[in-house]
């Protein structure tokens, strides 16, 4: 065998040979490379597993405990379906807590697709981990991971047959790479002779592609090279012959412009050099014609024999000081000639500097006689000087100007009135310094400087003139302006006379104001009105629109005068008229007829909707409180409306609508408005006859109470009802209260109503205290029932008619706005309701216009917090901050506090911690029938998450720990919002750096000042930072439009907000243990 071996390997080529060797050589060595690189693939897949299942330990540990915590299960749930969903390699998360068990395993698993005897060989298990759950030492359960073992197989599969392919191909390439290298070789010294043939020829750019083996590379470069310099070096010959004549050529010509150049100058200018001392060295002809030297005379004499002593001693030396720095120097001099008579020239001084030092070596100096302009320069100015003398010397205001519009003079009255001084105006433009505007229109008037330049004759007297000084001083003013001709008639500049006119006007102004204005306040009287009526009119028949006419009278405004005085009630007026004009727009009329009775002329209007909006706007503001002394006083107004051309009659029979309009209002229950039309007369009979369903729906005992629980959160107890009317139509079913109330509760109606849920809110109370329960329960009570004089009798027999009930279970909820209209009154109504036993509520608190004054003096038991701050608070830092502030003012006030509106946990967790214990809402309860009460009440378990707190209470000193925790929600959510295509609103710096952000303003700021020495505290560092880091990631994902990216880094985003959401509870926590 081996001899037939040896026969064989005999009979071949060099070329088989080196391929049989190769070939033998990939194949050994890529076997040995799979099964190396197969046993580092399953190192690397058990190590990569063990890695996934502890990121899944820091991510989902933390995250599963804060959820945890609050009970918040299905969030749970949820977490762990993102993350089987989210990683391939995931097969199962079982979460096990007190024998609950939440299991989410992977419904599309990933399967192996490697073969069967791979898989064996392969032979990696699933992965599977337990991990105990521990928050602030307190177990929450255990989480259980498996890793499905199929990803990793799959990976180590697919990197086999990788390998694989690539032996197989580079076997190939070696084949075909090494049969080309052999035969193309030889070709390369075919080509090199024919390349030396050429040479011999003379064709020196002759090159030879480099192939081949590196010997024969460095052979035909060798060639290249030493053919390429040859024919460089040809060529260089050539272009130094060519360029050598053409630099001649050059030299000739610029000779030749050098003399041309110089018979020139000397036929134009002044010439002379001179060393650096000022000795004459060289002058031109010119020199000497303009002197009156010879050359002679001149040469070797210093410069200062022209001297005319006309320039100050300083002018001289700063020309030496500059020329002998090396610069050229400009400037007139005055030089006196050899015959005395002084003439000018304007000159240049140029150093000539030595090559070698930069330094000047003389000087050379080019003159030109200016002495005739300097001539008329002079004769000008004398001419100026006589002109201005006779200018100052006129009463008016006087400006002239040159041809082009720039001041050249101002007398004293003209630089009083614009503001300038002369020296400073001249030069400038005319409409810089005599800024006019129409008095009118406002608009920039028609400058008659400019009106002169162009039609070159006298412009009158212009009026409705306004000038604006320099410090925007206004005069009214009247002006005439004239050319200023030479004796050629050449216009050389203008002339403008204006004189101050501003106190006549403001006499006239006034005198035509007062007839048209009411003198108090200075709203335009009847005799205007009719002037704006007529055009308002026009304009709406012009322009297709419609003009409201609008008749204001303000309701209850005569006890205003009696309680305060007509002083007082002047200032109402006056306040009233300042809101009036400050709502409506420009185009509309206020108006005061007498009294406190207002025209409105609202134009420009489209539609309805733009009108009812105008009015709305109009009864708001005439509604906000009143100062009046130490008192808020609340005044409401009625308004009568007609539309015009809809109502098409003239003004008189409009204003006549309009007052019949306001009446309705009044009668339909003040501070509101009223159309004049058929369609409002239609509406305001459906309005009665709903009244009047009303009423009988009361006959007929169709309403019922519903009541909603009141709880105390810290101790986990039902502390009382809230009872809430319902109308039980027989035909609609439920129907809630804002349906009705409205309608009625401008009417006496609402009284009755009244009476009637205290009536079955006592019975109520009665048929608990039967079953051994025993809460107080609030009704409302609506302000007209309120302020009626005889409410505490009334109450007072109501109370007797159940004798069984304690009075103290009984508790009155009022608006604050009940109250603003007498506070005298409503604090003794109070006073006289709280000796029969009931406690009083304000409702709403915080949405009113309730004083610290009028808080002090109404003895209210308990404030409730608005739902609308409540239900905000989570995520709005300025309702956080009104809650703690109506809270705080309870506790000094010496009241309870219950907020509405408590929808979830988080709403209740802090709200305690912010010192309010009792709440209502969605989250605890729904308003229920009270046959369900009872059986809700057994059942009622609080949030466990308040448990947590019930022993525990918070320094309000520690508020902006909490503004903190906001701050934190509102950046994550900003970033995350980012993703989903809304635009970015953080700044920059709040972004990329966790110390620019609010959170971490107060964490490096008021926060380390005062939780710097709590661990807690110090572990929110790292984390925030980590925050910001994904947080910027994100940003550049989502900039680099990789959304889905961006999307999957928001998961680990929220689970980092989870991590410092938990650490904040763990400082609160901490903070109000130390304080307990």
């Amino acid at each position: 065998m081996i001899k037939l071996s040896m026969r064989f390997w005999q009979h071949l080529g060099l070329l088989s040979r080196l391929l049989l060797a190769i070939t033998c050589v990939i194949i050994i060595t890529s076997v040995l490379m799979v099964a190396v690189q197969m046993a580092q693939e399953q190192a690397d897949g058990n190590r990569r597993a063990h890695q996934t299942v502890h990121e899944l330990r820091e991510l989902i540990v933390p995250a599963v405990g804060g959820q945890a915590i609050v009970g918040d299960y299905s969030g749970i749930r949820q977490l762990l379906q993102n993350q089987v969903r989210l990683r391939p390699d995931l097969l199962k998360l079982e979460w096990r807590y007190r024998g609950m068990v939440i299991s989410v395993v992977d419904p599309a698993p990933v399967v192996a697709r490697a073969p069967d005897w791979f898989v064996h060989w392969a032979s990696i298990p699933a992965l599977r981990s337990m991990q105990p759950i521990t928050i602030s030492g307190q177990e929450y359960g255990s989480l259980r991971i498996v890793l499905n073992p199929a990803h990793e197989l799959n990976s180590i599969w697919k990197e086999f047959v990788r390998l694989a392919q690539f032996a197989f191909v580079a076997l190939l390439l070696i084949w075909l790479s090494s049969y080309f290298i052999l035969r193309r070789n030889l070709i390369v010294l075919d080509r090199l002779v024919v390349a030396v043939d050429a040479m011999k020829r003379g064709k020196h750019d002759v090159q030879v592609r480099e192939r081949g083996a590196p010997e024969l590379r460095g052979l035909v470069r060798a060639f290249n090279d030493g053919n390429k310099r040859l024919g460089l070096l040809i060529a260089e010959l050539h272009q130094r012959e060519a360029a050598q004549a053409a630099q001649l050529e050059q030299i000739t010509a610029q000779n030749f412009a050098y003399q041309e150049q110089r018979r020139a100058m000397d036929a134009a200018a002044i010439i002379a050099e001179t060393d650096l001392a000022g000795n004459i060295m060289f002058v031109n002809d010119k020199f000497c014609m303009v002197s009156g030297y010879t050359p002679d005379e001149l040469f070797g004499q210093n410069h200062r024999m022209l001297n005319s002593g006309m320039h100050a001693p300083d002018f001289f030396d700063k020309m030496w000081q500059a020329i002998g720095r090396g610069k050229i120097w400009h400037g007139e001099i005055c030089n006196r000639a050899r015959d005395g008579r002084l003439y000018w020239v304007y000159s240049t001084i140029v150093p000539i500097l030595d090559e070698g030092t930069h330094q000047p070596k003389r000087y050379q100096a080019i003159y030109f006689d200016i002495t005739a302009r300097k001539q008329l320069e002079t004769a000008l100015q004398l001419e100026k000087e006589r002109a201005e003398v006779t200018l100052a010397s006129i009463g008016d205001a006087v400006m002239t100007t040159d041809i082009e519009g720039k001041v050249t003079f101002l007398n004293e009255i003209a630089e009083r009135l614009t503001g300038w001084s002369a020296n400073e105006a001249i030069g400038m433009a005319i409409e810089q310094i005599f800024n006019i505007v129409n008095e009118v229109t406002r608009q920039p008037a028609d400058n008659p400087v400019r009106k002169v330049v162009r039609e070159k004759h006298v412009v009158g007297l212009m009026e409705n003139l306004v000038l604006i000084s320099r410090t925007g001083i206004e005069y009214n003013i009247e002006d005439s302006a004239a050319p200023i001709c030479m004796s050629d008639g050449n216009m050389v500049g203008c002339v403008l006379v204006f004189h101050d006119v501003t106190e006549k006007h403001r006499l006239m102004s006034a005198v035509h104001w007062q007839a048209g204005h009411d003198a108090l306040t200075n709203l335009p009287n009847r005799t205007l009105l009719n002037d704006r009526f007529v055009r308002a009119l026009a304009n709406a028949r012009r322009n297709s629109t419609l003009t409201a006419v609008c008749l204001l009278d303000l309701d209850e405004f005569k006890p205003i005068n009696d309680l305060f005085g007509h002083e007082a009630g002047d200032a109402v007026l006056v306040e009233v008229a300042h809101r009036l004009t400050g709502v409506v727009r420009g185009e509309d009329t206020v108006a005061r007829l007498g009294g406190d009775e207002f025209v409105l002329l609202l134009n420009e209007f489209g539609d309805m909707d733009e009108v009812e909006l105008a009015v709305h706007r109009i009864l708001t503001m005439v509604a906000a409180p009143y100062r009046i002394g130490n008192e808020d006083v609340k005044i409401n107004a009625s308004i009568g409306m007609t539309l015009y051309p809809l109502d098409d009659a003239d003004p008189d029979t409009l204003l006549r609508h309009a007052d019949q309009a306001m009446y309705q209002a009044k009668q339909a229950g003040r501070n509101r408005y009223y159309l004049f039309d058929l369609a409002s007369n239609m509406e305001a009979q459906t309005s009665l006859r709903k009244i009047e369903r009303v009423r009988q729906a009361l006959l007929d005992d169709e309403f019922c109470l519903y009541y909603q629980p009141k709880v105390n959160m810290r101790s986990g107890k039902v502390v009382g009802m809230e009872a809430l009317i319902r109308w039980h139509h027989p035909e609609r079913g439920i129907v809630p209260p804002l349906e009705f109330l409205p309608l009625i509760e401008q009417t006496d109606l609402i009284v009755e109503l009244g009476e009637w849920v205290i009536t079955h809110a006592l019975q109520q109370v009665e048929a608990w205290m039967a079953l051994g329960q025993e809460w107080t329960v609030s009704v409302n009570i609506a302000g007209l029932h309120f302020q009626r004089s005889d409410f505490c009798e009334r109450l007072s027999a109501l109370l007797a008619a159940y004798p069984h009930v304690p009075s103290n279970l009984l508790q009155i909820e009022i608006l604050e706005s009940a109250t603003l209209g007498d506070l005298g009154y409503a604090h003794d109504m109070v006073v006289r309701c709280r000796k029969l036993g009931v406690s009083f509520a304000l409702d709403d608190f915080g949405t009113g216009y309730s004083s610290l004054t009028y808080l002090k003096r109404l003895p209210a038991n308990v404030l409730k917090i608005d739902q609308s701050f409540v239900r905000d608070m989570l995520v709005d830092k300025e309702g956080l901050a009104l809650v703690e502030a109506v809270i705080s003012l309870a506790s000094v006030f010496g009241s309870e506090v219950i907020a509405e509106g408590v929808e979830t946990a988080e709403h209740g967790v802090l709200l305690m911690r912010l010192g309010c214990d009792l709440a209502q809402g969605y989250g605890i309860a729904h308003p229920m029938p009270a046959a369900k009460v009872m059986d809700w009440v057994r059942q009622y378990k609080p949030d466990p998450s308040w448990a947590v707190w019930s022993d525990t209470h918070w320094d309000l000193s520690d508020f902006p720990l909490l503004v903190a925790q906001h701050d934190h929600l509102s950046w994550v959510k900003k970033v995350v919002a980012s993703v989903f295509d809304s635009p970015l609103t953080l700044p920059k710096s709040e972004l990329v750096d966790h110390h620019q952000c609010r959170f971490g303003h107060w964490y490096y700021g008021v926060g380390r000042q005062r939780y710097g020495r709590l661990p807690e505290f110090a572990a929110l560092e790292k984390i925030h930072a980590e925050v910001h880091q994904v947080g910027m990631e994100i940003v550049s994902l989502n900039a680099r439009g990789e959304k889905e990216a961006a999307k999957a880094m928001s998961e680990k985003l929220m689970l980092l907000k989870d991590k410092v959401l938990i650490s904040l509870g763990n400082l609160q926590r901490t903070v109000a243990l130390n304080l307990h």
